[in-house]
């Protein structure tokens, strides 16, 4: 047990001396730490929306229709877009904070969400294609697609797949528009 726990100890130790022995860029040169043009994609899904989302349980029944508003906002100097979401429908509430970024060192766009459903994230990373086309993103394992389009006037469309089983089956589908400054709802 000993042995055990002094090599543990020497493999951490020396681990961790290695990393700070690899060569990395001084502070503040390094050309992946800055906010790219993906960043500008992300800059654009800021702002407050409102939702109207179809959610099917399971394939083939008809959707449960969810109602709610996202605040969204660039955050540590346009890095990542956090959103402050909340929802509402038959089954109840349900609040949420998301963080998406673009890893420029990756090349890889990288979403986490956390929500009052779980004590888990959930995490989701892709790619966009094409300029102006669609964001896919896959969770770890392969089980979901999220995918989120970005149209002209605002609306973010967002749909979201299950994978997993005999065939692929619609989750989720959403379409959130931009509120207008000034057009917020004064809160009771």
């Amino acid at each position: 047990m000993k042995n055990t726990s002094l090599l543990l100890g020497l493999g951490l130790s020396a681990g961790l001396l290695l990393s700070f022995a690899l060569p990395r860029p001084p502070s503040g040169e390094d050309p992946n730490a800055a906010p790219g043009p993906q960043h500008k994609i992300l800059e654009k899904m800021a702002g407050t929306f409102t939702s109207k989302m179809s959610l099917w349980l399971e394939p083939g029944v008809d959707p449960v229709e969810v109602e709610g508003k996202n605040e969204a906002a660039m955050i540590l100097g346009g890095r990542f877009l956090m959103s402050h979401n909340f929802a509402v429908s038959e089954l109840g509430e349900t609040e949420s904070y998301s963080i998406m970024g673009y890893d420029r060192g990756l090349k890889r766009f990288t979403f986490f969400v956390f929500d009052t459903d779980n004590t888990k994230a959930s995490y989701w990373d892709g790619v966009q294609k094409e300029k102006g086309g669609p964001i896919v993103l896959k969770d770890p394992y392969g089980v979901t697609e999220l995918t989120l389009k970005l149209r002209e006037g605002g609306t973010l469309e967002r749909e979201l797949k299950v994978l997993a089983g005999k065939e692929p089956w619609l989750l989720m589908h959403d379409e959130s528009e931009r509120m207008e400054p000034g057009n917020d709802e004064e809160e009771e």
